[in-house]
């Protein structure tokens, strides 16, 4: 196979880096939340994370859900 084939089909489709998981220090950049509150979140099951390693990873679109104000309409 060409490299330089192989690199230009990559650069024409989708992106090779999709962020799908985000840390805890991540989120608690990117929200309001502390390290304490998500971290609870994960273990009451309300946050879906992994761990790699010795690293917890958030997913993003488990984030978003969390954080989007649609789904805290009914919270208020």
């Amino acid at each position: 196979m060409n490299p330089e084939n192989n690199d230009r089909s990559r650069a024409e489709g989708a992106p090779l880096r999709v962020r799908q998981a985000m840390s805890v220090k991540d989120l608690c950049q990117a929200s309001t939340l502390c390290k304490s509150t998500i971290h609870k979140l994960i273990r009451t099951g309300k946050l879906e994370a992994t761990t790699v390693g010795t690293r917890r990873l958030i997913y993003v679109d488990s984030a978003q859900a969390l954080l989007s104000p649609s789904c805290n309409e009914g919270n208020a």
